[in-house]
């Protein structure tokens, strides 16, 4: 049971650390390319979170810590989607429910498997 915990709450560190953009930074990036590695960031999350591959759940949290600095000094706030330019809003609303959805799945299985 100590083992689903740590998963889930390994899991639920990655989902929040996407997230939670607390950082500052300076940089010349368009809110654009910011929403779409955003959304690429997601998607290869889901994707690891899928496989269980740890390594790559590790670096993908690296990426986000650097997204978060970008996406503060653009003003994004994925929490607030007005800050999100609007043809990009429903793109990371899916990215972001797929993401949630493979983490329930593979912490489901991992419930099942015990």
């Amino acid at each position: 049971m100590q083992i689903m915990k740590n998963k889930l709450s390994n899991i639920l560190l990655i989902l929040l650390s996407t997230f939670a953009f607390t950082s500052c930074g300076e940089t010349k990036d368009t809110k654009e390319a910011v929403v779409n590695d955003m959304i690429s960031l997601m998607e290869e999350t889901a994707s690891a979170l899928a496989s269980g591959d740890k390594d790559a759940i590790a670096e993908l949290d690296e990426k986000s810590i650097a997204l978060q600095e970008r996406a503060k000094a653009l003003g994004i706030d994925p929490k607030d989607l007005s800050t999100i330019p609007a043809e990009l809003q429903t793109k990371m609303q899916e990215a972001g429910k797929q993401m949630m959805q493979d983490a329930m799945d593979k912490a489901l299985e991992g419930i099942g498997n015990k």
